[in-house]
């Protein structure tokens, strides 16, 4: 048995059945079902680039490592360093996620 209280606060509790009812049917997660995060990709080259360096890599190894060898070669040392500043963000947040902060990143989601 279910209640609800008020349409502003249904949509949450409906999806929820949804997902049950797929899982029920299906006997796996419905993907659909479950929105995209939009910043995984971001989390996963923090990811990347701190396991990089955490073995020795320096910055220009993990640019090869996220970008390629061939841009790295084009645009490391050019008029422009905005390679060498996403690698150096890149880097600070895997350093944040490491230390405690990837508790956060969900925390921050949108409501669904």
């Amino acid at each position: 048995h279910f209640a609800f209280e008020g349409l502003r606060t249904i949509q949450a509790p409906l999806l929820t059945l949804r997902r049950l009812v797929a899982f029920d049917r299906r006997g796996t997660m419905p993907l659909k079902l479950f929105a995209t995060e939009r910043r995984a990709e971001r989390w996963i080259a923090a990811l990347r680039a701190d396991d990089v360096r955490r073995t020795g890599g320096s910055q220009r190894d993990v640019a090869e490592t996220l970008f390629g060898a061939s841009r790295v070669r084009e645009d490391w040392v050019g008029p422009s360093d905005y390679l060498r500043s996403q690698v150096r963000r890149l880097l600070r947040f895997g350093d944040r996620m490491r230390s405690g902060g990837w508790s956060e990143l969900l925390r921050d989601r949108d409501p669904e």
